[in-house]
């Protein structure tokens, strides 16, 4: 039964949000209707607390979104690859945004001992491997998070669809950011 409310709930929500659309903002729903041409690629973690389109007060269609658990860049996750080809050369967005956040569960997962289900620790383990040597210096955990993060730009900077899209579009832009939950803020890594 109480899923049947979280559903009611949800479907009650999106009829207002749809009113309120369709008195106040129609033409951005009309323009939505008619295809989308996001200029940005977001690369984030799929942690309920980081919403790219609500933390970044974008429109919808302003940001074409990819999330997995710690915003992991593998060339072996094919949901990944089609993100990035349909991204940068169907879309041709100017923008990819890796997006970390302070106090990620994968990162925790990673560092921890704990033994998880067969798909979490096949995931989490690059992750573990990654972080092992910073590890040994006890950073914080944003620090860790933050590494994270850098890594998974470098990654993406090295990925073979990057690679071909950069070859066509120089002026393609990569960044790290870091979302504080706990603060609302975005910062930019160096």
């Amino acid at each position: 039964m109480k899923t049947i409310k979280v559903l009611n709930d949800i479907l009650n929500k999106n009829k207002a949000w749809s009113l309120d659309m369709n008195e106040n903002n129609s033409s951005l729903l009309e323009e939505n209707g008619k295809g989308q041409a996001p200029q940005v690629l977001w690369i984030g973690c799929a942690d309920s607390r980081v919403p790219p389109g609500l933390i970044t007060e974008s429109k919808p269609g302003d940001i074409f979104v990819h999330r997995n658990i710690a915003n992991v860049v593998a060339e072996s996750d094919e949901s990944l690859n089609s993100v990035l080809e349909y991204a940068l050369f169907y879309l041709k967005v100017k923008l990819v945004v890796v997006c970390g956040h302070y106090d990620c569960g994968g990162v925790k997962a990673a560092l921890s001992n704990d033994t998880f289900s067969p798909y979490i620790n096949k995931w989490i383990t690059p992750i573990q491997k990654e972080l092992k040597e910073l590890e040994k210096a006890n950073p914080k955990h944003e620090e860790l998070v933050e590494a994270h993060t850098k890594n998974q730009l470098n990654k993406l900077s090295k990925h073979h669809i990057v690679k071909k899209a950069l070859m066509e579009n120089p002026e393609l832009e990569m960044v790290a950011l870091i979302y504080d939950p706990a603060s609302g803020k975005l910062k930019k890594l160096q």
